[in-house]
């Protein structure tokens, strides 16, 4: 099924269940790519009670931009040669959180980005993949390390260890999967492959979900094609 047909599925059996008084909650996360790192934008108001306290270090941003990344490497600006060689092998991991006002379709470049709808359940899900991401200890927050690489951001410990086959792209892709997302994180290195993946996985849903919201409001609609 091409793009265009799946769209205009998702869009037919969205219209049904609006026909049918149906009450439907979904969130969008967004994954953002600048060519070899990808990263979750959320929604800041969407967050559920109890999730992520750290954003409270960002109390003006509507949207919150985080990654997972190498300690050290992750960190610096402009990192060296050693430095990327070092980060090859297993090694502490860093969360980088930024907060921001704009709305991601406009910060982001449309080949850059890719929206993600999740039912409710599986957003609350979602987000609590990534809050179990950070390294609070006994704490209820995880301290910030130091300022963020840009606008309004932070650093924060971060669980795991970071290495060529577990990196940023990997991390992305287990959030996501804990969201219900249907990609495979197998074989994911490169930011490339990844938002590849979430594109496809984002069009077999579009599709899936229309066919059986259009199933059952009338399985002799089951049938038809777009």
């Amino acid at each position: 099924m091409t793009g265009g047909t799946a769209a205009r599925a998702g869009m037919f059996g969205l219209l049904l269940l609006l026909l049918s008084g149906a009450t439907v909650r979904a969130e969008t996360v967004y994954v953002v790519s600048n060519s070899w790192h990808t990263s979750l934008v959320l929604v800041r108001g969407d967050l559920p009670d109890g999730l992520l306290p750290e954003a409270a270090d960002l109390p003006d941003a509507a949207y919150l931009e985080i990654g997972w990344g190498e300690r050290v490497y992750y960190r610096t600006p402009h990192p060296s040669l050693w430095q990327a060689i070092k980060a090859i092998g297993p090694s502490p991991a860093v969360l980088h959180m930024a907060g921001f006002s704009t709305p991601p379709v406009t910060r982001y470049a449309a080949d850059r980005r890719v929206a993600v709808t999740l039912s409710r359940d599986d957003y609350r899900r979602l987000v609590r993949a990534v809050d179990a991401s950070f390294e609070r200890g006994q704490s209820s927050r995880a301290h910030a390390l130091g300022p963020g690489l840009y606008g309004e951001s932070f650093f924060y410990p971060a669980r795991g260890r970071f290495d060529l086959f577990h990196n940023c792209n990997d991390w992305t892709a287990h959030i996501l999967q804990a969201g219900g997302v249907p990609l495979s994180a197998s074989g994911i290195i490169t930011a490339g492959l990844l938002m590849a993946r979430v594109r496809r996985a984002v069009e077999t849903e579009v599709s899936r979900s229309a066919w059986i919201v259009i199933g059952e409001l009338d399985p002799r609609l089951s049938g038809l094609s777009f």
